[in-house]
């Protein structure tokens, strides 16, 4: 089956980002579908489908496809995955639309991530058994204390500072400048603040890892001859890829090499089905729950070499008017965390030519990665 623009993206929305909806993920999803459907011209009879992702912390596909009123639902599902659900959930409501299951599917994610069901806690629910006897009791509890080791193996093998992981915290910092939906937007952080930041985990800081907030974002998706004539330009899926390298299950016990990430494994591919080049690449939506992440996965894609990344970002080449823009809208870090989700909705708002005063000129082509660490996706989107 032919794959590559067979689906576009014809929608996007969103709701505020806040650290306190005083709402429910249901009423989130709905409001963001709805406003991913007017951004599409179209009425919620028109969709016959709805993909959600979730780690049991949001309302269910088929409760939004009720709430929004959809006469009935030709496809649904609902993947339990952590940030690399923001490609996986669209790349599996592409794959339903060229295979003819559907014609038109709303993927939404929503979420009350800081008032409600935070990632970073954890309790008695995490018992040490089968294999996480061998790190839960080591202090291997959460994201902040999982991918700090690749921070860790980074820094030992390429010599990579503090100051360079600060200026990813900076330059996603600096772009939320340029963006009035950011939840830190007039909020500029200077070096000396991010190093003042209190340490989370060796060698995090506070300002290395990711908002925890409150929000929803939604696209629609539907096959390419439907995408013709609509209010806003189609965003075509050249391709995606979905899934991990080696010892994925728990990679902090065997993972082969904590300086690469899953990108290293999934980006040929991704790029090969797309028939892209990375030169091709105008801007990068890459998922920044910690600042290391930007920094491997840009050198396992080739962007830098590896064990350069640090300088390259320290350099600002990331930044807007650099070689390759990163997050333009601030990404998880400074915009908001929405898992990965809103950098979605950012990459089409930036090859729509309607990001205002971040906007990367004349982009094309963007990429834009989902999760970190040894699981993610990548897809590859073009007007």
């Amino acid at each position: 089956m032919r794959f590559r623009d067979t689906t576009a993206i014809i929608g996007v929305g969103m709701t505020e980002i806040t650290k306190h909806s005083g709402t429910t993920t249901y009423d989130l999803a709905l409001r963001a579908g709805l406003a991913a459907l007017a951004d599409a011209g179209l009425r919620p009879d028109e969709l016959d489908g709805v993909v959600t992702y979730q780690v049991r912390d949001s309302v269910s596909a088929l409760e939004v496809a009720a709430g929004l009123g959809l006469p009935g639902v030709s496809y649904y599902n609902e993947i339990e995955q952590g940030g690399q659900g923001n490609i996986a959930s669209i790349g599996d409501a592409a794959l339903a639309i060229a295979a003819g299951m559907a014609t038109t599917l709303l993927v939404v994610r929503a979420m009350n991530g800081r008032s409600g069901t935070r990632m970073g806690q954890f309790g008695s629910r995490l018992l040490a058994d089968d294999w996480r006897q061998w790190s839960l009791p080591y202090g291997q509890t959460g994201p902040p204390q999982i991918h700090a080791l690749w921070a860790q193996r980074h820094m030992a093998v390429y010599g990579t500072t503090a100051e360079q992981l600060g200026a990813v915290a900076i330059t996603m910092r600096e772009h939320a400048q340029t963006n009035p939906a950011a939840y830190f937007y007039g909020k500029p952080i200077t070096l000396n603040e991010y190093l003042d930041s209190r340490i989370i985990t060796t060698p995090f800081r506070l300002l290395d890892c990711c908002l925890e907030t409150d929000g929803a974002a939604a696209l629609v998706l539907t096959a390419a001859e439907r995408a013709i004539d609509r209010p806003r330009p189609p965003v075509y899926l050249a391709s995606f890829a979905s899934g991990a390298g080696p010892s994925p299950a728990h990679p902090f016990l065997d993972w082969p090499e904590h300086s690469r990430m899953f990108t290293s494994y999934l980006g040929p591919a991704a790029f090969e089905r797309a028939g892209l080049e990375i030169s091709d690449v105008d801007v990068a939506m890459i998922y920044d729950g910690f600042t290391i992440s930007v920094i491997c996965q840009l050198e396992d894609l080739g962007f830098a070499p590896k064990g350069e990344g640090g300088a390259f970002v320290e350099e600002g080449h990331i930044r807007l008017g650099g070689r390759l823009p990163v997050n333009p809208n601030g990404g998880l870090l400074s915009e908001g965390y929405v898992h990965g989700m809103n950098n979605v909705v950012e990459a089409v708002r930036q090859l729509r030519h309607e990001a205002g005063d971040r906007q990367v000129p004349a982009a094309e082509v963007a990429l834009v990665t989902g999760g970190e660490g040894a699981r993610g996706s990548i897809a590859l989107l073009h007007r």
